[in-house]
């Protein structure tokens, strides 16, 4: 289990995790028209819509933590974070 030194280090880290999995739905939004038949009942669509709300949450949750970070490091203005 990894410990950080400060809440900053781990909120950092988990924007990171954020990014690299937007960056995998991203690429499996890309690959859809490979990767699923054509049907007529809006398959690739309702997946391409569940790809891209992972995405959007996965935005948000990055936004939300770097304003914890930016009030941690307001309230902490004499603690350096490593």
């Amino acid at each position: 289990m990894t410990s950080y030194s400060c809440e900053q280090n781990y909120l950092r880290d988990q924007i990171r995790s954020n990014n690299l999995a937007i960056k995998y739905l991203e690429n499996k939004i890309g690959l859809l028209t490979l990767e699923l038949a054509p049907d007529h009942i809006g398959t690739e669509e309702k997946v391409q819509e569940a790809l891209e709300g992972g995405i959007k949450f996965l935005k948000a949750d990055s936004r939300e933590k770097r304003k914890c970070i930016k009030e941690l490091d307001a309230s902490d203005a004499n603690h350096i974070c490593p």
